[in-house]
């Protein structure tokens, strides 16, 4: 059986619901986008149903902590096709744990330690692929000057990250307004000194860089080529620390007046 829906995390936690409630043996569940995809087997689509998923919510919590969610939150915003499956077969470990008596036995650790159980495998990895792509962007996150005096800088990661590194930066750049655009996916994250938000839009934003930006990261890519090396350059090594996927918004490999 095939569970299918929305896309929307109202509809896959309902999905789970429906699913786990069935209990057919080889269950996938996949977004209803992914129709194409199926061939003769069985498939039902489920409408979102925030009572459904609130009850998963709390069978989660009440077993693994806000830990446990906030894995089940960021496993879901990755890029792998099968991400919807693997969260639920993940799910079916943890709703078989029985709830705990009192808070400090909630252990989310507990489920990612059986490492001996393919499920379990697979949603630590997703998590990890996550996770350590968030920390990488943190990173190699570049923003530019503009003319409108906010601070942009376009990123295109492989996973939905934006979310979990806007908090970063609002904190690392305090009262100075900022964007991040999200080029793969058109989210738009936006920080005006105080408060942030982050939402889609249709088109890439428009935006305008001062000269000063042009001329600084003339001198930013100059210094970045003088201080290498030249005998201990290693192409290997640098697209080992630096992977060449980060390098399309990164104005010390390529200037944005030459992307013009």
């Amino acid at each position: 059986m095939i569970f299918l829906y929305d896309n929307s995390i109202e509809g896959f936690l309902a999905c789970v619901f429906e699913a786990y409630k069935r209990n057919g043996p080889d269950t996938r569940i996949m977004p209803s986008a992914q129709l194409g995809q199926i061939g003769f087997e069985e498939s039902v689509f489920v409408r979102a149903d925030g009572e459904k998923a609130e009850r998963v919510m709390r069978g989660v919590l009440k077993r693994t902590g806000s830990e446990g969610w906030d894995g089940v939150l960021r496993v879901f915003r990755t890029a792998a096709e099968n991400k919807d499956t693997v969260i639920y077969n993940y799910l079916r470990l943890v709703f078989e744990m029985p709830e705990p008596r009192t808070a400090s036995t909630m252990r989310h650790g507990r489920i990612l330690s059986r490492f001996n159980d393919p499920h379990v495998i697979a949603f630590a990895g997703l998590l990890g692929k996550f996770n350590f792509e968030t920390h990488r962007f943190l990173g190699f996150t570049r923003f530019r000057e503009t003319a409108s005096g906010a601070l942009y800088a376009p990123i295109a990661p492989d996973h939905d990250i934006l979310d979990y590194i806007m908090p970063h930066f609002a904190d690392r750049l305090i009262g100075a307004p900022f964007g991040i655009f999200d080029t793969n996916r058109h989210l738009l994250g936006l920080y005006d000194g105080k408060t942030y938000r982050t939402g889609y839009i249709e088109a890439s934003p428009e935006i305008e860089l001062t000269q000063n930006e042009l001329a600084f990261q003339t001198i930013w890519k100059r210094y970045y080529d003088d201080i290498a090396i030249e005998e201990r350059k290693s192409e290997r090594r640098r697209r080992g620390f630096m992977p060449v996927r980060y390098w399309k918004y990164m104005p010390e490999i390529t200037n944005d007046w030459e992307r013009t």
